[in-house]
C-alpha cells in the first residue's frame, strides 16, 4: 500500500514550538478525518479542541516558518479571511484530491497542512499582535489548563515590588463601579432589615462561641440574609479538588466566594483560600469555551475573627486581584455609625453581583464580537455627565518596564517611532 508522509502544523499557542509539527503518514484515498483522528492521538489534551477543527492546505511555508519568529508569518496567514475556499480540506474527501500536483518538494521542509480551531482563531481575532500577545494569550490557556495551585503565571496581587498587576477595575465595569462604591457609600440608603442582618453579622463576629460550627452557621445566615442570589455552602467544585465556604452562581459560573476563619492567623489565610478556590475553578474543562470571552470576574470575600475584606479578580493573561476593603467588625460607641457602614458595603457588594449575574447569564450566548479580554476596558467615573465618553485607545507598541521608551517599531509617526497593531 501506497503511503504518503504530510507535514501537518497544529499552532495553538498553548503548544510549545517543537511540538506544533509532527509528520502523518496516511494512504492519499484516506480522508482528511484521518488527519484529525491521528492528531487526537498524538495532542489527546486538545481532543475536544480538535473536534471543531478545520484542515487546509498551505503552501510556501517551511517548518520554520511556524517553530520560527514565534509564528507570527503563519498566524497572520490564518487570520486572513480571503482563502479560496478551495483549500479547505474536507474531512470526508481522499487526501489525494486535495493535492492533485502532488507535495511540495523536497519533502519534510515544506508545512503541507494547518490545523485551524475555533480557539485558535478567537485568540488571534483579539490579540491583534500576533508576534507578542500570542505569547500572552498562550500563558493564559497554559494556566487555565494547569492543575494544582498557584504557580508562576498564576494570581498578581499586593504591593507592586511583590506581585504587580493592574487594577481589576480597568478590565470590567462591574469592578469599577465597585471600586468607586466603596470609596462612596455615602450615597447609599439601606433598608431597615439591612441594618438589622448588618447589626447580626457585626455581633457574630466578636461573639464567643462553644462551637466553631455555631459560629459559622450564625455568621452564614447573617451573610446569606445581606447577599442577594443562592448560595451553596461546603459543597465540592472544581472535579471535587476544592470545597468553597460559600459560593453564588449564575448557572455554571462562581461570581461570589466567601470563606470564613475563626481566628486570623489560624487555618489558613481566608482571603489566599477565596483565590485559591477562584483560582481552581477558571481552570476547570467546562470554562475553556469561554475563557476568550470575558475575564471571568468575581469578588471574593472572607472574614477572620471579626475582620472583614473584599476583594476582586478577573483573568487576564493571569489572575490580577485588589484587596478592595478591611474592615474590623465591631460595635462600640459609634454602633449605629459602624452598623450603618457595614449594611452599605453590602448594598454595594449587591449592586455589583447584580451587574455580574447579568453578564454571566449571558455570556454563554454571545456571538460575534468578543471583548477585548487582553487589553483594559477602562469605565467613565461615575459623577461625570452620563453623556461623556473615554477617548478610543490604540495600542501602539510595548514599553520597557524600567526605561518607559518603546521596545520596538516600524512606523514613524512625527517624532515618535510606533508600532501600528
Amino acid at each position: 500500500m501506497t503511503t504518503t508522509t504530510y507535514i501537518v502544523a497544529y499552532p495553538n499557542p498553548a503548544i510549545p514550538f517543537s511540538k506544533r509539527l509532527y509528520p502523518v503518514t496516511a494512504d492519499p484515498n484516506s480522508y482528511g478525518a484521518k488527519v484529525l483522528e491521528r492528531l487526537c492521538d498524538i495532542y489527546p489534551a486538545y481532543r475536544g479542541d480538535l473536534s471543531d477543527a478545520t484542515l487546509w492546505k498551505v503552501s510556501g511555508f517551511t517548518t520554520v516558518d511556524v517553530c520560527g519568529d514565534g509564528g507570527q508569518r503563519l498566524y497572520e496567514w490564518i487570520t486572513e479571511r480571503d482563502k479560496s475556499p478551495d483549500s479547505e480540506i474536507r474531512r470526508y474527501l481522499p487526501l489525494e484530491s486535495c493535492f492533485p500536483d502532488g507535495l511540495q518538494k523536497p519533502s519534510g521542509d515544506w508545512v503541507d497542512i494547518v490545523v485551524v480551531t475555533p480557539e485558535i482563531l478567537e485568540a488571534l481575532d483579539h490579540l491583534g499582535d500576533t508576534d507578542g500577545n500570542v505569547e500572552r494569550m498562550k500563558a493564559r490557556l497554559t494556566f487555565r489548563r494547569t492543575l494544582g495551585g498557584f504557580n508562576p503565571s498564576g494570581p498578581r496581587y499586593g504591593r507592586s515590588s511583590d506581585r504587580p498587576g493592574p487594577p481589576t477595575a480597568l478590565f470590567d465595569k462591574s469592578m469599577a463601579v465597585l471600586r468607586f462604591n466603596l470609596e462612596h457609600l455615602e450615597g447609599f440608603t439601606p433598608q431597615s432589615e439591612t441594618f438589622i442582618y448588618a447589626f447580626d453579622l457585626i455581633s457574630y463576629s466578636a461573639e464567643i462561641f462553644d462551637k466553631e460550627d455555631t459560629r459559622e452557621f450564625c455568621l452564614r445566615r447573617a451573610i446569606t440574609a445581606l447577599l442577594m442570589g443562592e448560595s451553596k455552602w461546603r459543597e465540592s467544585m472544581a472535579d471535587g479538588t476544592v470545597t468553597p465556604g460559600g459560593v453564588w452562581m449564575e448557572g455554571r459560573f462562581a461570581y461570589l466566594i466567601f470563606e470564613l476563619q475563626n481566628t486570623p492567623g489560624l487555618g489558613g489565610d481566608p482571603f489566599l483560600q477565596g483565590l485559591a478556590v477562584y483560582n481552581k475553578i477558571i481552570k476547570q474543562e467546562e470554562y475553556s469555551k469561554f475563557c476568550l470571552r470575558s475575564n471571568l470576574p468575581v469578588v471574593l470575600l472572607s472574614m477572620a475573627g471579626n475582620r472583614l475584606e473584599v476583594a476582586t479578580a478577573v483573568f487576564t493573561d493571569a489572575v490580577y486581584v485588589d484587596k478592595l476593603l478591611s474592615l474590623d467588625l465591631h460595635l462600640g460607641l459609634h454602633a449605629q455609625d459602624n452598623v450603618l457602614h457595614v449594611a452599605r458595603v453590602f448594598m454595594a457588594i449587591n449592586k455589583c453581583t447584580e451587574q455580574l449575574r447579568e453578564l454571566y447569564r449571558n455570556l454563554g450566548t454571545v456571538s460575534g464580537a468578543l471583548p477585548n479580554i487582553l487589553y483594559p476596558n477602562p469605565t467613565v467615573h461615575p459623577l461625570e455627565s452620563p453623556t461623556k465618553t473615554i477617548p478610543a485607545l490604540e495600542f501602539f507598541s510595548k514599553l520597557d518596564h524600567l526605561t518607559g521608551t518603546q521596545i520596538r517599531g516600524t512606523v514613524l509617526d512625527g517624532s515618535l517611532r510606533v508600532i501600528r497593531i
